[in-house]
């Protein structure tokens, strides 16, 4: 929920009087001086329960300044201080340089007063800019985003333009820096660079509320998800019958479960580090990889940060369109279907993604892929799915990979701080029913019949790819996945009259994993590249078994996992099930 009111807190962080040039002569030096003083070291506002301090970790000095190109003013001494969030609120802030009124008629200088022309400011070593390149009534040189509990350090470097000339002789300057914390105003902001979801029609945005054990309406101005701290952003899909009113009401709404059908995670445009991945183990080793380091990409780009270490997933590219983030399902696909899905015109209205449910099994790779394109071409209304927003399919493996390389990254159980060791990999679902979301506690091998769900703080949430709440489940056991990975368009016995578009599967050309991408490796599919890790099994498609599988079944003791592949001919089997994704 926003907060109304506004309030500012202004501290005296620096204040100087810049004396202008003594002499202006060609070949001859400047003589600038300057005369600093500060409030003390440490300041608190407190508005409600919302409190912001500033803190003085380092002065000042502008004494014996002349201009200066940008570089050496880049490389001089800086101002450093941090702005912490104490209170229980978040809040935006932003931080300004203002003139000292004050100051400046304390020492005369209103008359003499510098050119916000000459005057160069960096904060935290960027792009250096000029004062006057700002709105002149508020100076705002940066802005930011506390948590409770969060803190920023920010240094400001300030210098005289090298272009300044006769026109500060005798000129002076008096400025502090002000920050302003608002309340009211405050929009959410994940610092990891992360796209922001693209909602398609019939996702409502939700978070766990621990309290309430439920999932609750999101605020989307509010803190729905930070990957830094592993929690993935989650939507859900409602029954028709209450979902006007879900859309319609304010954060905080808790949302039955008896009323959500689907669950879904949003995965962000990312680069990944592929030149220490295969027998390298991201630095680490066979039975404990190490981090595939991940960055996040802005919009749509397509052009890696280092070109020779990093590639831009490739689950990000939907046939000719690039896309922001992909949605994956949060679990194994649930519910029923009265017969084999065969068109898009099949009745999958009591298909669900939930937990706590069996996996729907024993259909068809074309039965799952028609049963997810049916979600949406036939039965919209059970869904809220439009035909025009978004598209919902049959995972591919690229997609799968996209998910698990996410998983052994910072943003997520990798990166979660509350597992260590062995307890990074992600737990097995070891439910011989084939429970959705049920967690072995351990990623042992153990086949003990008790299960724990996947809302158990730490022992359920380690088998998702966040070891929080808001992971995506089932990707290690449960039951086997198909994804839409084939070997040379071939059809074998998955039902299929023809291949679907070239846009809903990927196509393997060789028989080995390593050169089956045009005859080289298939970066970003979980293949080659995270081959046995975590000793998973692995073994690759031909023309007699032509489909992909993953995960494991959960009786594959340790050789299930996230980086388990595996072939079938695509028919049915007791203990294959399926995983659908929503192409925004």
């Amino acid at each position: 929920m926003k907060k109304s009111g506004k309030w500012k807190v202004q501290f005296l962080v620096m204040a100087f009087c810049v004396l202008g040039l003594v002499a202006v002569l060609v070949g001859s030096s400047y003589a600038i001086f300057s005369d600093v003083s500060d409030q003390g070291d440490y300041n608190t506002v407190t508005a409600g329960t919302l409190q912001l301090s500033y803190e003085d970790t380092q002065s000042l000095s502008l004494s014996n300044l002349y201009p200066v190109s940008d570089v050496e003013g880049m490389t001089g001494e800086g101002y450093t201080f941090t702005v912490r969030n104490i209170g229980t609120l978040p809040s935006d802030y932003k931080v300004m340089i203002q003139d000292d009124e004050a100051m400046i008629q304390a020492d005369g200088c209103s008359d003499h007063l510098m050119p916000k022309a000459n005057i160069k400011i960096s904060v935290d070593g960027g792009t250096p800019f000029l004062l006057s390149s700002i709105e002149e009534s508020n100076y705002m040189i940066t802005t930011g985003n506390l948590q409770p509990g969060d803190s920023v350090t920010h240094v400001v470097k300030v210098w005289i333009d090298e272009a300044s000339g006769n026109e500060i002789l005798g000129t002076h300057f008096h400025g502090k820096v002000v920050v302003e914390g608002i309340q009211g105003e405050f929009v959410y902001r994940d610092e990891s660079g992360a796209n922001a979801p693209e909602l398609v029609d019939g996702m409502i945005p939700v978070v766990y509320d621990e309290a309430q054990a439920s999932w609750v309406k999101a605020d989307t101005d509010g803190e729905w998800y930070n990957y830094q701290k592993q929690k993935w952003a989650n939507a859900v899909t409602v029954t028709e019958k209450n979902r006007d009113t879900y859309r319609n009401a304010e954060a905080g709404i808790v949302i039955s479960m008896d009323d959500i059908n689907t669950m879904w995670v949003w995965i962000p445009r990312y680069e990944y580090m592929y030149t220490n991945l295969g027998e390298q183990y991201a630095g680490g080793t066979r039975t404990q990889p190490g981090e595939i380091k991940i960055n996040f990409l802005s919009g749509t780009n397509k052009i890696p940060s280092d070109s020779v270490n990093y590639k831009v997933h490739p689950a990000f590219t939907f046939g000719d369109k690039e896309l922001t983030g992909i949605w994956y399902a949060k679990f194994e696909t649930t519910g029923t279907v009265s017969e084999a899905c065969t068109n898009t015109s099949c009745d999958t209205s009591e298909v669900t993604i939930k937990p706590g449910l069996t996996s729907l099994r024993n259909q068809t790779v074309s039965s799952f892929f028609y049963m997810a394109r049916s979600m949406q071409l036939n039965n919209s209304n059970t869904f809220g799915f439009s035909s025009d927003s978004g598209d919902v399919h049959m995972s591919k493996n690229s997609e799968w990979g996209a998910v698990a390389y996410l998983s052994q990254s910072k943003y997520g159980k990798y990166g979660n701080p509350n597992y260590e060791g062995v307890n990074k990999e992600i737990y097995q679902n070891k439910s011989n029913q084939f429970i959705t979301g049920s967690s072995n506690e351990t990623p042992s091998t153990s086949t003990t019949s008790t299960q724990v769900t996947y809302d158990t703080p730490d022992t359920g949430y380690g088998a998702s790819t966040t070891a929080t709440i808001y992971g995506v489940y089932d990707m290690s056991g449960g039951a086997d996945e198909y994804v839409m990975g084939n070997y040379d368009n071939t059809i074998g016995s998955s039902g299929f009259s023809k291949m679907p578009e070239s846009k809903y599967y990927d196509v393997y050309t060789t028989y080995n994993a390593d050169t089956a991408c045009n005859v080289g490796i298939c970066y970003g599919h979980a293949l080659s590249e995270t081959s046995d890790w975590y000793a998973d099994f692995e073994n690759f498609l031909g023309s007699d078994i032509p489909w992909m599988i993953r995960g494991g079944s959960y009786y594959d003791d340790m050789n299930a996992g996230v980086f388990y592949f595996n072939y079938y001919n695509g028919d049915t089997y007791n203990s294959y099930s399926s995983r659908f994704t929503v192409a925004p």
